[in-house]
């Protein structure tokens, strides 16, 4: 037996569509990832210096 939370609406039509898509998701992930990526080769030349 579920137990009902007080404000917790997911799934229902209360809870709004988000301004995106997840084509615009996927792209965010690439660009997270490629970024992530970078940064760490960065960081090992930074180390790598010190």
């Amino acid at each position: 037996m579920a137990t009902a939370i007080p404000g917790y609406t997911y799934g229902t039509a209360e809870v709004p569509r988000a301004p995106f898509s997840l084509s615009d998701l996927e792209l965010l992930k690439k660009v997270h990832r490629h970024l992530k990526e970078r940064f760490s080769r960065h960081l090992m030349l930074v180390r790598s210096r010190g």
